[in-house]
């Protein structure tokens, strides 16, 4: 009798993968439209977003860089009109 108890388990594992009308199956989700988070690709946005940010740091650096230059020169050489 103990061999029956296997056979009954391999029984219900392979009756659980058989798939048949008459067996009661989940309810399908219905197919909602998404939200407006949900259809952004992030990581292509924040990608866009980072390489924006590191342009302008970079233009920032340029014009803080040319501005520092000419208050040092005028620091140097105050009576000069540029």
């Amino acid at each position: 009798m103990q061999g029956s108890g296997r056979q009954r388990q391999a029984r219900l594992r392979l009756t659980r993968q058989r798939t048949r009308p008459d067996r009661a199956r989940s309810r399908q989700r219905s197919e909602r439209p998404l939200r407006w988070w949900r259809r952004i690709p992030w990581a292509a946005m924040g990608a866009v977003i980072g390489a924006t940010a590191a342009i302008g740091g970079l233009g920032g650096t340029a014009i803080a860089t040319y501005y520092g230059a000419e208050v040092s020169d005028a620091i140097r050489f105050p009576n000069v009109i540029v």
